[in-house]
């Protein structure tokens, strides 16, 4: 049952939501209505044993012997009404575009003088916005062409019929789309093995720089993002920041997101060692503080082990402690929070050399509901095994974890190969006996010089712990 679109769709529904889905199909049939209450029981995590076909059928219908084909049926069905209450919310938060069907209605019917009233009332609503987003000045370039269209309709060949406001809103709206696709493909060239190339961009800078354009607030934050990864300088770095500081207010939270998103990318490419974390905690932080990275008052798993790597990073476990008690019922997606909570949890307890709570927070099964999960847990698992000096144990794991990653058909190759590094890079250092000062310095170079692996700065510091003598200047 958990598999179903019907309960993927629900999944996704905060606690309000789904009130009003049950609210919205108290007229529906009985049915559906019995259906709906079944699955609730289960909300939010849907991972109990007896969430099953079976027992939803018999909670339907007590007395009828169990047809999957009715059940596909009934389950459709109720799909189609769970969708159809997201649509209508999603449109009942969308007062401009309920004003521009209304237009649309009354100008088809030649209904002029109501045409044009809720022009002005859709005018009323532009000038009131506070907060701008890329939907705003979409919204304006639709205003400014059905205004357009309105006057074309009583054209009396005097004036420009609005065209120049048009154009100007036309442009406005495009280039601030073409900055942002700029600066997307620029991460994603940096996050992987692409190369893009930056259609009409020395015409838009260009555009930019000559007209006032840039003095509107969104464009000019965005195009100082474009700035920043396509020169890749600290200047624009920091403006960037600056920026963000003095405006997020008036600034709606998804543009937001994607900013901080482009910062946290770039700070990589900019900073090094400690440098490079304390930005990245100084980042997170001003994401919390000002509510930016909550969606639904829920932390991404993602953005919630992130903040605990920069953390354990700079030693900061004092606050960390407070940060991963206070927001461990926020992890997003709730029926994964257990899981993430325990296995950050192990990272700390690792951290702070504290190897038995280690494995009394990783699961024995290595059942976690992500491969990378389940890739990390082993991979601290291997960690714990050698810093205990378990080596019976240790050569057990890597040698399980070598299957796993020939079994794991769905990885990608060159994710298992640094896996690979991993545990050949582990296994030869193991094997390094602690006076040969040669070795090591081999050992270290080799391990420097290759490319980046998951583990390899904590591989780093046990080369360094083979021999208290050696030292980094004896390497060549």
């Amino acid at each position: 049952m958990k598999n179903r679109k019907i309960v993927q769709s629900l999944a996704v529904l905060n606690k309000r939501e789904i009130r009003g889905l049950q609210n919205s199909l108290q007229c529906s049939d009985v049915v559906s209505q019995r259906l709906l209450q079944f699955i609730i029981r289960f909300y939010p995590t849907f991972n109990q044993k007896n969430f099953t076909d079976e027992t939803a059928w018999k909670h339907i219908y007590p007395n009828k012997k169990y047809s999957r084909i009715h059940l596909n049926k009934i389950c459709h069905k109720l799909l189609e009404q769970i969708e159809f209450f997201i649509i209508t919310l999603q449109i009942n938060q969308q007062n401009f575009i309920k004003l521009e069907q209304l237009f649309q209605f009354y100008f088809a019917r030649q209904a002029y003088d109501l045409a044009e009233h809720t022009l002005q009332k859709m005018e009323r609503m532009q000038n009131k916005q506070l907060v701008l987003s890329h939907v705003h000045y979409a919204n304006n370039y639709c205003l400014e062409e059905l205004i357009t269209q309105y006057q074309y309709k009583h054209d009396k060949r005097q004036g420009d019929l609005n065209f120049k406001m048009c154009n100007e809103s036309l442009d406005t709206y495009y280039i601030l789309h073409k900055l942002i696709i700029f600066c997307n493909m620029l991460t994603r060239q940096r996050a992987v093995n692409i190369q893009y190339r930056l259609t009409l961009h020395e015409e838009i800078i260009s555009h930019i720089k000559n007209n006032n354009i840039k003095n509107k607030i969104l464009i000019r934050l965005w195009y100082t993002a474009f700035l920043m990864l396509f020169n890749k300088k600290v200047i624009y770095y920091q403006m960037l920041k600056e920026l963000l500081a003095q405006h997020s207010k008036n600034i709606d939270i998804s543009n937001i997101r994607s900013l901080y998103v482009c910062l946290k990318n770039m700070t990589r490419q900019l900073y090094d060692g400690t440098n490079y974390y304390e930005e990245m905690f100084t980042i997170y932080q001003d994401e919390i503080n000002n509510n930016i990275i909550y969606i639904h008052e829920m932390i991404h798993h993602h953005s919630y082990k992130n903040i605990v790597n920069v953390s354990i990073e700079l030693q900061k476990f004092n606050w960390l402690k407070s940060f991963i008690e206070s927001h461990k019922n926020k992890i997003a997606p709730q029926k994964f929070q257990e899981q993430v909570y325990n296995l950050n949890l192990a990272k700390i307890h690792f951290a702070q050399q504290q190897y038995n709570e280690v494995l009394s927070k990783l699961r024995v099964d290595y059942k976690y509901s992500d491969v990378y999960w389940e890739i990390d847990a082993r991979r601290m698992e291997i960690k714990v095994y050698y810093e205990l000096k378990y080596l019976n144990i240790l050569d057990d794991k890597i040698h399980a974890f070598k299957n796993y990653l020939i079994r794991k058909k769905d990885l990608s190759d060159n994710y298992k190969l640094l896996n690979k590094q991993f545990i050949k890079h582990l296994q030869a250092i193991n094997n390094i006996h602690p006076n040969n000062i040669t070795a090591i310095q081999k050992a270290y170079i080799n391990i420097k010089e290759n490319q980046a692996f998951p583990e390899k700065e904590w591989i780093l510091k046990k080369v360094f712990q083979l021999n208290p003598h050696f030292k980094l200047s004896e390497v060549s």
